[in-house]
């Protein structure tokens, strides 16, 4: 049995709210394994979704690295995932250099409210490797808008603020 190299990483990056709903952001966290003596590094080892809206698709990105000392020809196998979940990839028959990429694309799609978790288990060149996958579908919030009705009381209201401020100057 090959002993395993582990790196540890963190990205964080930064959440875009609009109204109270996010629409990216949050930690990527995880372990990348690579069996010693290894062709391939697949990072990261998990991906955490967040919160995402239902009705709606968020995509991360695994990363393939040969990490030989030669060029690498991919052959790879499994890695499907179920609904939410979705997966694909660019690896498939590439020749990869030393220290080349190739990727896997999970998207998450929730169609309820609630979270959702997978595993996208896959081999390359016979090499097992694991992803973990999580998410949480979110209701969308409603935005509240303006009538007709709404954008006359509105103008009507700043009329009398604007009236006002200019009695004070006035006085």
């Amino acid at each position: 049995m090959k002993a395993l190299r582990s790196i540890q990483f963190i990205f964080r990056w930064t959440m875009l709210a609009i109204c109270g709903v996010v629409l990216f952001g949050g930690p990527l966290t995880g372990m990348a394994h690579a069996a010693e003596g290894s062709t391939f590094s697949v990072e990261p080892a998990s991906l955490d979704f967040g919160n995402v809206q239902v009705g709606t698709t968020k995509e991360l990105i695994v990363t393939v690295t040969n990490i030989s000392s030669s060029s690498v020809y991919v052959n790879g196998a499994g890695g499907a995932v179920y609904a939410p979940f979705n997966a694909v990839q660019n690896c498939q028959h590439q020749t990869l250099p030393p220290g080349g990429t190739c990727q896997f694309f999970f998207d998450f799609s929730p169609t309820t409210v609630g979270p959702a978790s997978a595993t996208s288990s896959f081999t390359l060149n016979d090499e097992p490797f694991t992803v973990t996958l999580s998410g949480n579908g979110v209701q969308e919030r409603a935005v509240p808008t303006l009538g007709a009705r709404g954008v006359v009381v509105l103008m009507g209201l700043l009329a009398l603020a604007g009236a006002i401020l200019l009695r004070r100057r006035i006085v």
